[in-house]
């Protein structure tokens, strides 16, 4: 599928994206994640894959250095922006998880959220995150 085609899907969530994620996963889930999430600490820099509309971007953010909170859709990202507003911690950038445009060993942690699941080549996805990462860093996925 073209990158084109999978923006436009993702996009045309961008309105009720929080309502679809707590009627796939639950809403007990992702207030766990959340929860699971506050409870980290010194995550330093952050690449948040998937960050959709900001939900856990929120709870990243206060324990992190720094989050790149990334995004296939642009119109997701608009919604995080508008969520988070200016926060200096935060980078929104429209990423492709698959062909991670930063330089190696960068990150100290990489997170994903319900994402894993939906993308067509899992393996690479993790392949770019573990690139991407500090030796002695992290990947958290829920």
């Amino acid at each position: 599928m073209s990158e084109e085609i999978k923006e436009k899907y993702w996009s045309r969530f961008s309105a009720t994206y929080d309502e679809n994620q707590e009627y796939v996963v639950g809403k007990t889930f992702l207030n766990e994640v959340k929860r699971n999430i506050n409870n980290l600490t010194d995550l330093g820099e952050v690449l948040e894959l998937g960050c959709g509309t900001g939900y856990f971007t929120e709870s990243i953010v206060k324990n992190s250095k720094h989050v790149f909170a990334t995004d296939l859709s642009e119109e997701l990202l608009e919604k995080a922006r508008e969520r988070l507003g200016d926060n200096d911690k935060i980078t929104f950038q429209k990423e492709n998880g698959m062909a991670i445009t930063f330089k190696s060993n960068k990150f100290d942690t990489v997170f994903m959220a319900n994402v894993i699941h939906v993308i067509e080549n899992p393996q690479r996805v993790l392949q770019e995150c573990y690139r991407v990462l500090k030796d002695n860093g992290q990947v958290l996925h829920h």
